[in-house]
C-alpha cells in the first residue's frame, strides 16, 4: 500500500517535468525536425547535391476541405485539373503544386507534390509528396499534359529554372 502512496506522490513532479519538455524542449526539436525536412527537400538522394526546379504547374483536386484522396501519381496525373495560378481555385477546393526537380550533379530527376488547401491568401500544406520522374514520365512528355508539352531532354533548357525550396516556409 505504500509503494502506491509513493507512486501518487510522485505524479505532480511527473506532470511537471512532462509540461516542462513540451512547453520549452519539444518546440527546439521540432524545429530541428522541420529544417531536416527543408533542407532535405533541395538535396539528391543519391549523390546529395543540390536539386533545382526545372518547371512548376498548379493544378486543382477534386477534394474539398480535409477530404481524403489517393496519394499516388496516376491520381495527380489523371485526376486533377490545371490552373494557371492559385487565384483561380474555387473557394475550399484544395490544389497542388507539382515542381519538376533534377540534380545538379548527377542528373537525376524528381517529381515533388504539394497538397494545399488556399486559405485567404495563404496556403495551408496537407500533404507533401515526392515521386520518382520515371512515374510521371508521360505527364512531362505527352503534348498539353504537361507543363511544358516537349519532350524531357529539352525540357531544362526550354523551362524556368529557379533555385528555392520546394518545401514552404
Amino acid at each position: 500500500m505504500e509503494i502506491v502512496f509513493h507512486i501518487l506522490a510522485c505524479i505532480p513532479a511527473i506532470l511537471l517535468v512532462l509540461v516542462i519538455f513540451f512547453r520549452y524542449v519539444w518546440p527546439y526539436i521540432a524545429r530541428g525536425i522541420i529544417r531536416a525536412a527543408e533542407k532535405k527537400g533541395n538535396v539528391c538522394d543519391v549523390c546529395k547535391g543540390n536539386m533545382t526546379e526545372i518547371s512548376e504547374q498548379f493544378r486543382v483536386l477534386p477534394v474539398r476541405f480535409d477530404e481524403k484522396h489517393d496519394c499516388s501519381a496516376s491520381y495527380y496525373i489523371h485526376s486533377t485539373t490545371p490552373v494557371d495560378d492559385l487565384s483561380q481555385v474555387p473557394t475550399g477546393s484544395r490544389a497542388c503544386k507539382i515542381y519538376l526537380l533534377q540534380c545538379q550533379n548527377c542528373g537525376i530527376k524528381e517529381v515533388a507534390v504539394l497538397d494545399i488547401l488556399p486559405v485567404r491568401g495563404q496556403e495551408l500544406l496537407k500533404n507533401a509528396d515526392v515521386f520518382p520522374y520515371e512515374e510521371f514520365r508521360e505527364f512531362y512528355e505527352t503534348e498539353g499534359v504537361g507543363g511544358c508539352g516537349i519532350p524531357s531532354d529539352t525540357l531544362q533548357e526550354r523551362c524556368e529554372i529557379r533555385n528555392e525550396n520546394y518545401f514552404p516556409r
